[in-house]
């Protein structure tokens, strides 16, 4: 399930998934033969020199020896990466609300068209040895220990790094492991360059935004809200921009990717500008909370309701195909607001 529905569901995990891989493994591998979309590396990538590569994880290490040609990946935006660094996946597991991959990844995907598994539920273990894949990608992905005991035993597997919980790797560190798995690491290196460059970049055309405070938002459907901490992708974005969480929000802060605020706390939201992800009928919510009207940056009009549709979903992304997108199409709303 991904975190873009609600932070409780992120850590759900696959029901019966043990009986069901007892069931694939019994059965033996997929048929390699069945036909998929013709997918892999472009050509000559010269990545084959990389291999065999060695990634360290959570839960300890893989091996890939030589170049994979039918990936799939299981983490909700692993695809962009992956995509960016010129590598079509098989299969792709997309975030709840799109079909496939988001637009701002639609170029990169070109004509190609990857088996979708759908990303309003986890995939069974048959659906993906079902693909034959050669090389699983789970980096944003909650998979636990005997998911990946069984999946790793037929297909090498990348999950995240022990470092980070589930959903909270930097994208620089995803687009790290990413280049390592497909032998690309000198071309991962450069698009986190040439994407920390545009970051810095439009932080410094916007010293408006420098040291402001803001927060990007999701309304929790029992009451209050859950504002969004550097560790998770949205956060990041706004602290990239030269935002920050108003002090005594920021105090609430326990290492959680987000915080849960109260109802009765909600005038720790007030800041320079909030941008909220709508999720149907979230916003028609709050103009009926007395309280939250109440609140200076709601009646300065100062709040950004974002639709969970793209540009949401493109903030939550935070990849680098993602982050210049977001630029172009959410930065404009926070400085007009801000500015």
């Amino acid at each position: 399930m991904v975190p873009h529905s609600s932070p409780r569901n992120l850590r759900r995990v696959v029901v019966g998934l043990t009986a069901a891989l007892l069931l694939v493994s019994a059965c033996g591998t997929a048929d390699e033969s069945a036909e998929l979309p013709d997918t892999g590396f472009e050509g000559d990538s010269g990545a084959g020199a990389a291999f065999p590569v060695t990634i360290e994880h959570q839960y300890g290490e893989t091996e890939i020896t030589e170049p994979p040609q039918r990936i799939v990946t299981l983490g909700i935006n692993d695809h962009d990466p992956l995509l960016a660094l010129g590598v079509t996946p098989m299969a792709v597991h997309p975030w709840v609300g799109l079909d496939s991959v988001g637009p701002w990844a639609a170029d990169a995907l070109g004509d190609a068209e990857p088996a979708v598994l759908p990303g309003n539920s986890d995939p069974t273990p048959e659906e993906v040895l079902a693909l034959a894949p050669d090389l699983i990608l789970a980096v944003t992905y909650s998979m636990d220990e005997a998911t990946y005991d069984a999946l790793s035993e037929l297909v090498p597997t990348v999950v995240r790094s022990a470092d980070h919980a589930d959903y909270a790797i930097p994208w620089q560190d995803h687009t790290e492991v990413i280049g390592d798995a497909v032998g690309k690491p000198d071309e991962a290196a450069a698009l986190i360059e040439e994407t920390e460059t545009l970051l810095a970049d439009t932080a410094t055309e916007h010293p408006e935004l420098a040291g402001r405070t803001g927060a990007a938002l999701l309304p929790n459907p029992d009451g209050g809200y859950w504002p969004f901490t550097d560790l998770d992708a949205r956060g990041q974005f706004m602290t990239a921009m030269g935002l920050r969480l108003p002090d005594e929000l920021a105090e609430l802060d326990d290492g959680a990717f987000y915080i849960d605020l109260s109802a009765e706390r909600m005038d720790l939201l007030e800041s320079d500008v909030l941008v909220i992800l709508d999720q149907g009928g979230s916003e028609e919510a709050a103009q009926d909370d007395a309280v939250f009207q109440a609140l200076d940056v709601v009646e300065r009009d100062d709040v950004i309701w974002l639709d969970t549709e793209y540009l949401g979903l493109a903030m939550a992304h935070n990849t680098v195909l993602s982050i210049p997108y977001t630029i172009d199409e959410l930065l404009p709303l926070i400085v007009e607001k801000v500015g």
